[in-house]
């Protein structure tokens, strides 16, 4: 290995539970697309607010200010809380600064103080980029965009599918699972599954949610990596219904592996899958609209399945993003 040795930090090392939030299995992803590039990566606790939770959201935040990470190694955070002694942080979504819960809006304040910290701003695409040179225009020099690393394992489908569709996302509003409901009930011959995960407020949403449920939808739980990757790799057909979004790694996780993916017509997802041309295994509609979906849902159905495109797998693979990552380690070296 050469270059700086580079500590990966994240909560979800040190805090069980954030294991299986999206931020922290994406910080794995770092960590061995790193290794990939022959990095000497290691993981690296996030400091935390520890103690009485005194000042509800306050306390944290304040607290942000003054939990040094001491070490002389290059420290990526990988999740979206940088404390000084950072080097470089990722901001991996839009939300905190779309949405207007009181929680999202002191995770906006989070985001900006680490954007302000770290030496480098990652970002995992030219949209996001833009979207934050727009509120911040500060750290429009800080800012790299590295896209989210993916392992591309062999490429081979199973079958019986157990479902004809899948949704799998956090439950929360903007995610708009309610459109896709409207879509299973449009087509009641058909089984659709859904798999939601936590999100603040997540369990009101969901009884709600389960209550309006057409009957051939299907919730899931959350399922080990095993099992997903058998329905990505079975089920024909993933359905995005989000209103905005940072990346949303599941659909890729589906497109690897050969599923059909039906999208909104929103960023980030036209930078993803669009290209410079059509892609093989992409199909759009017109957002919130169910009719459209309907349509989209229903092309993708009848459309036999190809491999996904070569230059989008490559383009997330651990391989490409471990080169530069390296790059980035060595800059932030310097």
């Amino acid at each position: 290995m050469s270059g700086p040795r580079v500590a990966i930090a994240s909560e979800g090392w040190n805090v069980p539970r954030y294991r299986y939030v999206g931020t922290h299995i994406y910080t794995e992803a770092m960590l061995a697309a790193a290794r990939s590039a022959g990095v000497e990566a290691y993981p690296l606790p996030r400091r935390m607010f520890h103690g009485r939770r005194f000042g509800g959201l306050v306390g944290p935040l304040a607290y942000q200010l003054v939990a040094r990470y001491d070490t002389p190694d290059v420290v990526h955070q990988a999740t979206p809380f940088a404390s000084p002694g950072v080097d470089i942080v990722t901001i991996h979504d839009i939300i905190p600064f779309r949405s207007q819960r009181l929680a999202d809006r002191f995770f906006r304040i989070e985001s900006i103080l680490s954007m302000r910290l770290a030496k480098r701003v990652m970002v995992t695409t030219v949209w996001m980029g833009d979207e934050i040179r727009k509120i911040l225009p500060g750290v429009r020099e800080k800012l790299r965009v590295i896209p989210y690393p993916f392992e591309t394992p062999p490429l081979h489908r199973q079958t019986p599918a157990p479902y004809d569709a899948l949704w799998v996302s956090r439950l929360a509003p903007h995610k708009d699972p309610d459109l896709y409901l409207r879509l299973a009930a449009a087509f009641p011959g058909q089984r659709f599954a859904l798999r939601g995960s936590a999100a603040p407020g997540w369990e009101s949403f969901a009884e709600a949610l389960w209550a309006r449920a057409p009957p051939n939808v299907t919730f899931l739980p959350l399922l080990p990596e095993e099992e997903r990757d058998r329905l990505y790799r079975s089920v024909p057909i993933i359905v995005a219904t989000s209103r905005y979004e940072g990346f949303h790694a599941p659909i890729m996780e589906g497109y690897i592996r050969g599923m059909k993916v039906v999208l909104p017509f929103i960023q980030p997802y036209i930078e993803i899958y669009s290209g410079r041309g059509p892609s093989p295994n992409v199909f759009w509609y017109e957002p919130e609209n169910v009719l459209s979906l309907a349509d989209a849902f229903r092309h993708a159905s009848e459309t036999e399945t190809r491999s996904p495109s070569e230059a989008i797998v490559e383009r997330v693979s651990h391989a490409t993003v471990g080169r530069q990552l390296k790059a980035l380690y060595e800059e932030a070296a310097a």
